[in-house]
């Protein structure tokens, strides 16, 4: 059933003219990562950010998520300018799982994912027993299977479970946007499939509004509502899979010939190279 509190009625977000640069003493002219983006990200769908290296994917992702700013023009975050909100503001709409989540300190999966709720508290001087973190927290870690590793390090568990728990932790804050860097990079097949079924049940069960980088255009195709195509910071298409996974549009941003026939099952886009 979908939670219909986190599907607003409007867009996700809003980006007009976004234009974002990594500034240097050293190098004043750096070229734009982004130049001038504008379009819209649905609510409650899922959409998958595609391009080759350097496009400015990751980039975006960061700036969805108030970590960067814009250099010019403006996002809007379900209708309210993002430059407005506080960065804990944002945390509590919109939760990030950025590319590389080392840990280093022995924290337990239960803990690490416990953390997930600070957005909603002031300080660190709160008490998990005096509210409803515990179980929010637990209900994500049911949700990412991840409830008997609570107690094990999370140095000591795989990728593909270590993965699981940091969305889990995502999860605890209860965003109604969540934020993927690349969720399935690194993970072996069985694990890849995991991932993705869980990202399309939070979904399509709570309505979340799932925005995800990926290299991976199969997945991709098989699991997003809409993709975006970026090449040198700028969007090139966006649409559903059958609109942007077409010969034409892939040869001229990655720069290789593709065959792309319909998936035997699904008859959505599948991507392969020729011999």
């Amino acid at each position: 059933m979908i939670d219909s509190r986190n599907v607003f009625p409007g867009p996700a977000y809003a980006l007009r003219d976004v234009t974002f640069g990594y500034d240097s003493r050293f190098r004043p002219n750096t070229e734009s990562v982004l130049k001038a983006v504008t379009g819209s990200i649905d609510s409650g769908k899922i959409l998958g950010i595609l391009g080759p290296n350097g496009s400015g994917k990751s980039t975006l992702l960061k700036l969805l998520a108030r970590i960067f700013r814009p250099r010019s023009g403006s996002i809007e975050l379900f209708g309210d300018p993002l430059s407005d909100l506080s960065q804990t503001e944002v945390a509590r709409q919109v939760a990030l799982v950025p590319q590389e989540t080392m840990q280093i300190f022995p924290f337990t999966i239960a803990e690490m994912v416990l953390m997930g709720r600070f957005p909603h508290h002031r300080g660190w001087g709160w008490h998990w027993e005096d509210s409803d973190d515990s179980q929010i927290a637990q209900q994500a870690m049911d949700d990412l299977d991840v409830t008997h590793l609570g107690s094990r390090l999370v140095t000591d568990v795989s990728g593909g479970e270590r993965q699981r728990a940091v969305i889990a932790r995502a999860l605890t804050q209860e965003p109604q946007i969540l934020l993927l860097d690349e969720p399935t990079a690194f993970l072996d097949l069985h694990h890849q499939l995991d991932i993705a079924r869980i990202l399309r049940r939070l979904n399509r069960e709570r309505g979340l509004t799932v925005v995800l980088v990926s290299h991976d255009l199969n997945l991709a195709s098989q699991y997003c509502d809409r993709l975006m195509l970026l090449n040198h910071g700028q969007i090139v298409e966006v649409g559903s899979p059958l609109e942007v996974l077409r010969p034409d549009l892939l040869e001229l941003v990655y720069g290789c010939q593709v065959l792309v026939d319909g998936h035997p099952q699904s008859g959505l886009p599948r991507v392969s190279l020729p011999m």
